[in-house]
């Protein structure tokens, strides 16, 4: 709604980063932001989410295609460099705020603890975090980790998640490949054994 004004309840102490210090004068704008254009996607309904959702992910792989000397300098596996891509260089987080808690050979999971202008918004206009996040920023998510390597899937477990949660469980695995049945070593004896056979009893 174009010259919508949406006035935001007054943050108080318990609107902050988990301990973290208070929303900055950039978050608040950002939540003002996200809050006008949420409230335009529920006008216009799927078209309006999906407008979002593709606007994000534009945006991300536009950032990186200027930004590609960044993946150069990414160390650890490709878990951890997709971890530090997505949260660290592209959103500006403090690892601090997004500790890992457990990380193997095929998987890496973090709880989120930064403020959140998307958790604010939605709190704002009585949105559901867990239906916000899974239709509009999944995408963007996967569009990102994916470019480090196809077989990364960004996660997000909706079970633990603010504000039904003190922090945002999310992950990235790495999807196992079905191995493609391989034929047996003497397989071309075999087959010639076979049209050999099937030739003489004709």
């Amino acid at each position: 709604m174009k010259g919508m004004v949406v006035k935001l309840k007054p943050l108080n102490d318990s609107d902050n980063r988990r301990g973290m210090g208070k929303y900055t004068e950039p978050e608040r704008r950002e939540i003002e932001r996200l809050t006008r254009a949420f409230e335009e996607a529920k006008r216009k309904g799927e078209e309006g989410w999906s407008s979002i959702e593709a606007g994000i992910t534009e945006k991300r792989i536009n950032w990186l295609k200027e930004n590609e000397q960044i993946l150069a300098g990414l160390e650890g596996d490709d878990l951890e460099k997709a971890y530090h891509l997505l949260l660290m260089d592209y959103l500006g987080i403090d690892p601090r705020e997004v500790p890992v808690v457990e990380k193997t050979e095929r998987r890496i999971v973090w709880r989120s603890r930064n403020p959140c202008p998307v958790i604010e918004a939605c709190r704002v206009l009585g949105l559901d975090t867990r239906e916000i996040c899974k239709r509009v920023y999944e995408r963007p998510a996967q569009a990102l980790v994916s470019k480090i390597n196809p077989e990364l899937l960004f996660k997000r477990n909706y079970e633990k998640i603010r504000p039904h949660a003190s922090y945002c469980e999310e992950m990235i695995e790495l999807r196992r490949k079905i191995p493609f049945p391989q034929p047996p070593n003497n397989w071309k004896s075999r087959v010639v054994s076979h049209i050999t056979y099937s030739f003489g009893a004709i």
